[in-house]
């Protein structure tokens, strides 16, 4: 990843940057009523941002407990 890089942690280390991501993408682009995209596997699963080399979030990934990448 040139300049960049990517996170891994929990949603309580990680959802500040993948929350803006997942609103854009999801909620703003795609439609997905904001109900549906929040929910409780957040707490529970591994979360993964890729940062620019401006340290900008502009990806995100859930790894959930049964290994469900959302």
């Amino acid at each position: 990843m040139a300049g960049g890089k990517l996170l891994r942690g929990s949603w309580p280390e990680l959802g500040h940057l993948a929350a803006p991501v997942r609103r854009r993408v999801f909620i703003e682009e795609q439609g997905i009523p904001v109900e549906l995209e929040w929910d409780a596997l957040d707490a529970a699963s591994r979360h993964l941002v890729i940062m620019t080399a401006c340290d900008d979030p502009v990806g995100t990934v859930r790894l959930t407990p049964n290994a469900y990448i959302g």
